[in-house]
């Protein structure tokens, strides 16, 4: 009966997202007459070559000395090159200037909300992409898309390097956890594709990612290649679909995924990257994806350890990459280009596979989109997918209970602590050694032990094991538990209620002290559909 009633729920909001219209289709820039073969006609093999990279900017006062002197395809920008919403500004200018009028980089960004952003200023903060699937909303998720798409157009950036369409296993936990919208493939493709729509309207190029789908990773891909036994029927069956939707849909761009797929390749030590199995045979031929293909930074180490950066990015041009993302220092960089810059002057990289990606990468840059200059954004959609997605987990009515009685507090600062009168306090530090442990366990158990009730609150894994631990001491005492992360941290109890935010964020946090105090009523829906790990180590909790 779940089942089907997951299943009605999806098939709801595919019906209603189809009934979202149609954000304004890309059209070729009338106001040039030179074809794409024409201006690739007219570039040096080094400007040919350029466009295939996507590079970092090193600094922060104005445009690196390579992308005007090669004329780089992309540049992306990390927290560190940002300040003042003047100063971005003026930095996406000086990199727009310095490629040049004929085909100016992408300037990208990695604002995916949660607890991947690069921008704290001048843009929605959305509390995360799972908060999006929680509160089970196309039409929340395509506003959330416009809103943050239209802040960076007007900071200057045309790419944004979300939504993630990975689809998390059926069974937690995984690397991704917040990061992803949900467990449910029809889920992910739904709102991930309204994201991008949002996105779309707002004049914002989106690159899905991370294809093939590494959504059922446990270990992160920045420093362990994960092995992925899944068949093609598996893929077919679960991680395809949001991505083939997205494309049925018009995504520009895709961002690929450092997971090896031996099944597929034959081969465990070979990152889908860096595939042609995966990229041209899959994505290409069978899915029919005409976009941009852009390769995940190639300094992560499932890449790095097959050998050098240059030997890398040819062999990903080569598997169907059309752009490799090369962060970094300059030396790194410098390193890539000659790389690609040798293979195609020893045909390695023959001209007929250079225009290829050339073609693609030209003509996404020479389409523009409809949109307002300063779009407008209405409300503060940061704090309303915060408020809609927070979710109860347990008897409800224990927090209506629990507030009748004296309250003790135990957690880190914030909204919620400040938000929830209580008459015994206990903070807890981000992370703490054995001795600090000790030091809180006592104060913690005196505390309870006089206490009607308690409400504690998690941001860290740290936090977590210690409300667990001292969870599984107290079974009889009414625990409401406040979960600023992943609900794979679960707290096992009878008389425990989880109130579920999916982020840290202030907006978050003062939506769940509004639920806590009866002021607000949850309405998210836990947007993964098997039962997280839980601290102790126990059997999974078997509440709805």
């Amino acid at each position: 009966m779940a089942s089907l009633r997951r299943g009605i729920t999806v098939a709801l909001l595919y019906v209603a997202l189809s009934a979202i219209p149609s954000a304004p289709q890309p059209v070729s820039d009338p106001s040039s007459h030179v074809t794409i073969d024409e201006r690739i006609e007219s570039m040096s093999g080094d400007e040919r070559i350029a466009q295939l990279m996507f590079v970092s900017s090193y600094g922060n006062a104005g445009a690196d000395p390579e992308i005007a002197r090669w004329r780089v395809g992309g540049v992306v920008l990390y927290a560190h090159n940002l300040s003042t919403v003047a100063h971005i500004r003026r930095l996406t200018a000086a990199i727009r200037g310095a490629g040049g009028p004929d085909y100016p980089p992408f300037i990208a960004i990695d604002q995916e909300g949660g607890i991947v952003r690069r921008l704290y200023t001048g843009v929605p903060l959305v509390p995360s992409t799972m908060a999006l699937g929680a509160a089970l909303s196309g039409d929340l998720a395509r506003r959330a898309g416009f809103a943050v798409g239209a802040a960076l157009r007007n900071l200057g950036f045309t790419m944004n390097f979300t939504p993630v369409l990975d689809v998390l296993p059926e069974s937690g936990p995984a690397a991704l956890e917040t990061r992803a919208f949900s467990n449910q493939p029809g889920l992910v493709a739904d709102l991930g594709t309204a994201f991008f729509e949002g996105q779309r309207a707002a004049g914002i190029i989106s690159v899905g990612k991370h294809f093939p789908g590494q959504g059922a990773a446990i270990e992160d891909t920045h420093s362990v290649l994960p092995i992925l036994h899944l068949s093609r029927r598996d893929l077919d069956a679960r991680d395809l679909l949001p991505f083939r939707l997205a494309i049925e849909r018009g995504l520009p761009a895709m961002m690929t995924g450092h997971v090896a797929l031996p099944r597929i390749t034959g081969k465990s030590d070979l990152p889908a990257t860096l595939s042609a199995e995966v990229m041209t045979k899959i994505l290409r031929k069978d899915l029919r994806f005409e976009g941009v293909v852009i390769s995940d930074a190639l300094r992560m180490k499932p890449v790095s350890r097959l050998g050098s950066a240059d030997t890398a990015a040819v062999q990903a041009v080569l598997a169907g990459c059309d752009m490799v993302l090369v962060p970094g220092p300059p030396q790194h960089r410098e390193q890539v280009f000659d790389g690609l810059r040798r293979a195609y002057r020893d045909g390695t990289l023959t001209e007929a596979r250079l225009r290829e990606s050339l073609r693609r990468i030209l003509t996404l840059k020479a389409v523009r989109f409809e949109h307002a200059a300063t779009p407008p954004i209405e409300g503060d959609i940061a704090r309303e997918v915060a408020r809609k997605a927070v979710t109860v987990i347990g008897d409800g009515r224990i927090l209506t209970t629990a507030l009748r009685e004296t309250l003790a507090y135990v957690g880190p600062t914030g909204a919620v602590q400040g938000g929830v009168r209580t008459g015994h306090t206990i903070i807890l530090p981000g992370q703490f050694k054995e001795s600090t442990r000790r030091r809180l366990r006592e104060q913690t158990t005196a505390v309870l032990a006089k206490a009607a009730a308690w409400i504690a609150v998690a941001e860290t894994d740290e936090q977590w094991r210690f409300i667990g631990e001292t969870s599984a001491s107290f079974p009889d005492l009414q625990l409401v538990y406040v979960n600023l992360g992943s609900p794979y941290r679960s707290v096992d109890g009878r008389r425990v209620v989880s109130v579920l935010t999916y982020s840290s964020s202030p907006q978050s946090q003062q939506a769940a002290a509004d639920v806590v105090n009866g002021v607000m009523r949850a309405t998210g829906v836990l947007p993964i559909t098997l039962e997280p790990r839980t601290s102790s180590g126990a059997s999974p909790d078997k509440r709805p």
